[in-house]
């Protein structure tokens, strides 16, 4: 790392007979995020209600969006982002459906809701864990098009991929790619997004 001594009046400054001198940081190369997944039912109506609704980003807001959450084995929660109305979605049509992927992460007191979050999205979720830490939700900058499946199979078991609240979303996603015969869903697409800056 990087040194840089410390002078005074043009002098090497000394701090009780040793040479002063400051560790100079260096810039932080490029990072990725990589810890995406499709959100659930209860994380896609705040990613709505106070990103998309308040007119943050630009999010697409004229189609369907995906959550990780099934309603049955044949539907699962979808949001129609123009008004935020939840409605059941057929798991095997996708036309004009796409899938937003979510990230949630612990930091210090960083972040306000709405505020650009370090992967270049928006924050949607802030919650407070106590120690001067947050667990902090983040909705990516960008939708995953095109036209995106739920999943190329909809065998769920009934324990898995229905949780509807917030904290659910990840946990269902592994649930869809865990299916017998699955090889592609909006799931796996959002669990392979990745964000460098």
């Amino acid at each position: 790392m990087p040194v840089k001594i410390l002078t005074l009046n043009g002098e090497i400054a000394k701090v009780n007979g040793k040479v002063a001198y400051e560790i100079i940081a260096e810039p932080p190369g490029p990072v990725t995020y990589a810890d995406w997944f499709l959100p659930s039912r209860g994380e896609l109506i705040v990613v709505y209600d106070r990103i998309v609704a308040q007119g943050v980003g630009s999010l697409p807001t004229d189609e369907y969006c995906w959550t990780s959450s099934a309603f049955s084995p044949v539907y699962t929660y979808g949001i129609i982002m123009s008004t935020g109305n939840l409605l059941p979605l057929d798991k095997n049509l996708f036309n004009g459906r796409y899938a937003l992927p979510v990230r949630s992460f612990t930091d210090t007191d960083l972040y306000n809701i709405r505020d650009a979050g370090p992967a270049g999205g928006w924050i949607f979720i802030k919650e407070d864990i106590g120690g001067g830490l947050y667990t902090y939700y983040e909705v990516a900058p960008a939708a995953l098009y095109p036209e995106m499946l739920y999943s190329n199979t909809t065998e769920l078991t009934q324990n898995q991929g229905y949780g509807q609240t917030i904290g659910d979303g990840y946990s269902n996603s592994i649930a869809v790619t865990n299916q017998a015969g699955h090889t592609a869903s909006a799931a796996l697409s959002c669990l392979n997004y990745s964000v460098t800056v």
